[in-house]
């Protein structure tokens, strides 16, 4: 068994999704046995976060920029945007995003790591996205500013 740091065995792991589709944590978590490394659940559920790690219709998968808290990119976001919107509608203080089966999750991760001004959170079923917009914001407005993005 390997004695890692935590830097180390973040790396460790975001080279492991990187080299190979992982399609669960459990999977991840016999993958890291097989190299030496314990983890339990919990610790791994946190790097995954913290490496911004999230699951993808293929599985888990670690954004372009490596780590949740780089600088967003809003021209990446706008790829991402782009690439998974499907339709889109809002409420008085929601907005809600749909994507294709299985994508709502990667479309949920990449409008919170691009922390616009208007969105508190997010929350991804299967194929839906929905955005809670903070007080202040107007939904319709977010709702315009993300279809803009999109095109």
């Amino acid at each position: 068994m390997h004695m890692l740091t935590k830097g180390q065995r973040q790396r460790h792991l975001a080279e492991l999704i990187r080299h190979q589709p992982v399609p669960s944590q459990a999977a991840l978590l016999d993958r890291l046995r097989t190299t030496g490394v314990e983890v339990t659940q919990a610790t791994l559920s946190r790097d995954l976060h913290e490496i911004g790690a999230y699951k993808g219709p293929d599985g888990y998968v670690i954004p372009d920029n490596g780590h949740a808290t780089s600088a967003p990119d809003e021209q990446a976001f706008a790829r991402t945007l782009k690439r998974e919107l499907r339709w889109i509608d809002h409420t008085d203080c929601f907005v809600v995003i749909g994507t294709d089966p299985g994508h709502a999750n990667a479309l949920a991760a990449e409008l919170d790591r691009a922390r616009l001004p208007e969105v508190l959170s997010t929350l991804a079923g299967d194929d839906t996205v929905l955005v809670i917009v903070r007080r202040n914001h107007r939904p319709g407005v977010l709702k315009k500013r993300l279809r803009a993005l999109a095109t």
